[in-house]
């Protein structure tokens, strides 16, 4: 944003603006999860239909894995730095791997150790990593308090970027880019929250986000700033945001191993939290007779540490990463039908065993699909798509409103499928899926009651035992 020409004030109300904004999505959907204890993979069926839910997780679960590689590299650049630390001649380790690689074999020697710990955590019991995390929240603000204390006290307090270098409707259209950038972020945590928050005794549990999400973006954000601003004034040279780069500038040994283990321990953590159990839900999802949540996280790891090759990916695939960063294009609505279907169509009113149903009443009709989610998609989608198709290649011709447009994609995407959803709904509303309060199992008489398309209780009850298409948590 700074380098944009916005000044760090701006910057720091863009992230603001964008995480107050998310943070309220994030309740929303996360007492969704709360409230029914089913994943995001099983509550979406209640929204889009049976089948067209499917596109939904499989959307997540691509978005997953391709980030769960990316940062997978970014953390072993934080386990090079460790070892470079304890053993400094690893810099001049002779190099095997071809330069158009992306990488080096030294950095690949960290890659792969890294990618075994990070695997063996990942298949951890989630109830289980607790200890893992709380280790995480101490070591990783610690090191980032003391790398901007020592930047802070040699540089002077000096801040990049302390006032803007454009005015007008280009500061404004950076101001709103940068506040959908904030928000966008966490686009994909926003829609799959419930695979977190459905461990929550009662929906108040995670309420807390709502003061977290804002205030931690924003303090880090202005470390961030501190932190890079320091070290430009004291190394000389470019303004360099990337914290390993700034670590592979120190001299001292025991500094750089400890700065390097907090940045790759904490990546590690923020991997397996926000990509490997999101992405093991969905396989689950998939494919329920063949894996659970181990061995969707082993499958997670393999596609997404080795399939796709990250280094080479960050190396040379721009258009690949527009593509990906463009995807909130898709989040962004489906995590407003969500939140509409959920709190204004259907009153919070949920038939739960029927989201397991595949042929209940949440299959819509024939096809198990929700028209109504189909069409909102589409409207919130497609003006969108020339601004993102011209982000992966700019030689596709576009002109300067539709690009202005793309830049608030989430901003959009959200405002309206929440209208569009909601409109749709009320003037051709899904009767056959209203019941009377929510029902939580099959011995409710409003369950009994459903829909022509639902068996019988004893016909449904041994259709879950034996449909494969079908997983109960």
């Amino acid at each position: 944003m700074i380098a944009s020409g916005m000044s760090w004030q701006m910057s720091i109300g863009a992230i603001a603006a964008g995480n107050i904004l998310i943070s309220w999505i994030m309740i929303g959907n996360g007492t969704v999860g709360a409230s029914l204890h089913t994943s995001f993979a099983v509550t979406a069926r209640g929204s889009f239909g049976f089948w067209l839910s499917y596109f939904c997780v499989v959307s997540r679960l691509v978005l997953a894995t391709v980030w769960f590689g990316v940062n997978s590299y970014s953390g072993a650049l934080g386990m090079y730095q460790m070892f470079r630390g304890l053993w400094p001649s690893i810099e001049h380790m002779e190099n095997h791997i071809p330069e158009s690689q992306g990488i080096t074999s030294s950095v690949m020697l960290a890659y792969f150790v890294y990618f075994i710990c990070q695997t063996l955590l990942a298949m951890v019991s989630p109830a289980r990593l607790r200890y893992a995390f709380l280790i995480k929240t101490i070591i990783g603000p610690a090191t980032g308090f003391a790398m901007m204390g020592y930047y802070i006290h040699k540089s002077g307090f000096a801040l990049y970027g302390g006032s803007s270098t454009i005015t007008g409707s280009t500061l404004a259209y950076l101001w709103l880019s940068s506040m959908n950038s904030s928000a966008g972020s966490y686009s994909t945590l926003s829609v799959n929250i419930a695979d977190f928050t459905r461990y929550a005794k009662r929906p108040s549990q995670q309420y807390i986000q709502v003061l977290v999400i804002p205030i931690s973006f924003i303090f880090f954000a202005w470390m961030g700033i501190a932190i890079a601003s320091g070290a430009q004034v004291v190394n000389g040279g470019d303004i360099q945001f990337n914290v390993v780069q700034i670590i592979g500038s120190w001299e001292n040994r025991a500094a750089t191993f400890f700065a390097g283990f907090a940045f790759m321990y904490s990546m590690l953590c923020q991997n397996i939290s926000a990509n490997s159990l999101s992405a093991a839900n969905d396989w689950c999802c998939l494919f329920p007779k063949y894996l659970n949540i181990k061995r969707g996280a082993f499958l997670t790891s393999l596609l997404g540490c080795w399939a796709m090759a990250p280094w080479k990916v960050l190396a040379s695939a721009d258009s690949f990463l527009s593509f990906m960063g463009g995807y909130v294009i898709f989040m962004a609505p489906i995590a407003g039908i969500m939140l509409s279907d959920y709190y204004l169509i259907k009153g919070r009113k949920v038939d739960i065993p029927a989201l397991y149903d595949s042929r209940g009443r949440y299959r819509y009709n024939k096809y198990g699909v929700n028209w109504r989610a189909l069409v909102t998609l589409l409207i919130s989608v497609g003006p969108l798509m020339p601004g993102f198709c011209n982000s992966i290649n700019n030689s596709i011709p576009l002109i300067k409103g539709m690009r202005d447009f793309y830049t608030v994609a989430w901003l959009y995407g959200t405002a309206s499928s929440l209208i569009i959803y909601t409109g749709l709904s009320k003037i051709f509303p899904p009767t056959e899926t209203f019941v009377p309060h929510m029902i939580r199992d099959y011995d409710d008489e409003a369950y009994r009651g459903t829909s022509s398309q639902t068996p019988s209780i004893e016909d449904d009850e041994k259709k879950l035992e034996g449909d494969t298409g079908v997983i109960m948590v």
